[in-house]
């Protein structure tokens, strides 16, 4: 991960935020990287409505 250009962390959203072995994941990737380089980011999303 260190030597990554990119890195996707895809996951399932539940209530509007994400499960806590991801929050884990993200505070330990952050720990570890440089937080005054980053230039760019991108969120993107997809909403999939689902019939009743």
């Amino acid at each position: 991960m260190i030597e990554a250009n990119i890195i996707i962390f895809a996951l399932l959203v539940y209530f509007y935020t994400f499960n806590g072995s991801m929050k884990l994941l993200i505070d330990r990737t952050f720990a570890i990287e440089k937080t005054d380089v980053i230039e760019k980011a991108y969120h993107m999303t997809k909403e999939i409505k689902i019939n009743e």
